[in-house]
């Protein structure tokens, strides 16, 4: 059985060690560098630019933030000797990224040469802001809160009485983002979560449902959050979306071609529609495509940017074009082994 020193030595094998001489070069020309230490270490005091990615979450946050799913960029990492950033960065490559590089040593050798750090301000250093001023702050950014979920709540009720001819069963859903109801089939929504804010498109975009045909199903099950911009289309089969779903903004799903690839079958009516299932727990990013057909298992990650054309294996992270299966996602045991090298790190 191998040890936690195994695999970081195995990772190492596979990834390029900057030397401390070479760093700032190496930080310069990045696009990215990213911290994996944990949040407490990060504020304590890191090199400066950095971006805190806690190991444990690095897949998870990455996959889901649009900045950082182009695999050509120049990832820097570091953690506090060099272990972790291994481990991060074997992770990386994986996940299918091209130019991962890490500091030799990691923080604990770069503040030992006196580089640049930076540090969290002394409290006592700080210009004291007057009393008045914090309320006035605190009351100026409640009211705009407040001012801009009304404005949602606004457009959410226009979209729903004059811009939609379906009469959906929205058993206690929220919708946040204004929606677009469509189509002579059945939509069926039971304590969802439609859009978010804050987040991008709140102000700007919408969603939209549609059950085309009297046949066409559309079924979202309960504690499933979809953030703006999404576009739900059922044909003439099914889309089933299971409990507890995360999925990112600009999805798109649907059960149907629309137009067939003979040039006689594009405007005739004759084209393929085949359900898709989203099983319980799935984590979508940003920017993800699921065509027909497809039925993605249980707890799968999607990677930002996927497109996903067969189907997905439960527990499994996934991304590309088309999507494919990058390895499995963490186990109990995995997770142990992590917390014991952390801990002598």
């Amino acid at each position: 059985m191998k040890t936690v020193q195994d695999l970081v030595m195995l990772a190492k094998q596979h990834l390029r060690e900057i030397e401390l001489e070479d760093a700032d070069r190496a930080i310069r020309e990045a696009d990215v560098l990213i911290d994996v230490r944990e949040a407490e270490e990060f504020n304590a005091g890191h090199i400066p630019s950095a971006i805190n990615i806690p190991r444990g979450l690095l897949e998870f946050k990455i996959s889901s933030d649009p900045e950082l799913e182009k695999r050509d960029l120049k990832i820097v990492l570091y953690c506090q000797t060099s272990g972790r950033a291994a481990l991060s960065g074997s992770a990386l490559k994986e996940m299918g990224y091209l130019q991962v590089m890490s500091i030799a040593g990691g923080f604990d050798a770069w503040s030992a040469k006196g580089k640049a750090i930076d540090l969290p301000q002394c409290p006592a250093s700080r210009q004291p802001r007057r009393a008045k001023d914090r309320i006035s702050g605190r009351l100026r950014r409640k009211f705009v809160r407040r001012l801009l979920k009304k404005y949602g709540q606004l457009r959410a009720f226009t979209y729903r009485v004059f811009f939609s001819d379906n009469k959906p069963n929205l058993n206690n859903t929220k919708i946040v983002q204004p929606t677009q109801f469509v189509g002579d089939g059945r939509i069926k929504i039971n304590k969802a979560r439609l859009g978010f804010f804050p987040s991008p498109g709140f102000l700007n975009r919408s969603g939209y449902i549609e059950a085309r045909t009297g046949n066409a199903i559309v079924e979202i099950s309960e504690s499933t959050t979809i953030n703006n911009g999404f576009t739900i289309i059922a044909d003439k089969s099914s889309i089933h979306i299971g409990k507890r779903c995360l999925i990112g903004p600009d999805f798109f799903v649907t059960d149907s071609d629309f137009h067939g690839m003979r040039v006689e079958d594009r405007t005739n009516g004759n084209y393929d529609c085949k359900p898709v299932r989203i099983d319980d727990d799935v984590f979508i990013g940003h920017g993800v495509k699921v065509m027909k057909g497809v039925h993605i298992g249980q707890g799968a990650v999607i990677g930002s940017g996927s497109i996903v054309i067969t189907n997905i294996e439960a527990f499994s992270i996934n991304a590309g074009v088309p999507a494919r299966k990058i390895r499995n996602l963490p186990t109990e045991q995995d997770s142990q082994m992590d917390d014991a090298f952390t801990q002598q790190h």
